[in-house]
């Protein structure tokens, strides 16, 4: 799932893992790492632009 990044973020993957989110990136990431990205209101969905 693509989201945009509002604000810096570290999301923890795992207990030893975290990975770094900075903000005004667009990224790929797993479906359940972005809804939990939006929830904490870190992340918005990228939505396509229908013409």
């Amino acid at each position: 799932m693509k989201i945009d990044v509002l604000k810096n973020h570290d999301h923890r993957l795992a207990p030893a893992r975290i990975q770094a989110f900075r903000a005004g990136q667009q990224v790929s990431v797993p479906k359940k790492t972005a809804e939990q990205l939006i929830a904490a209101g870190a992340a918005k969905p990228v939505t396509a632009e229908k013409e």
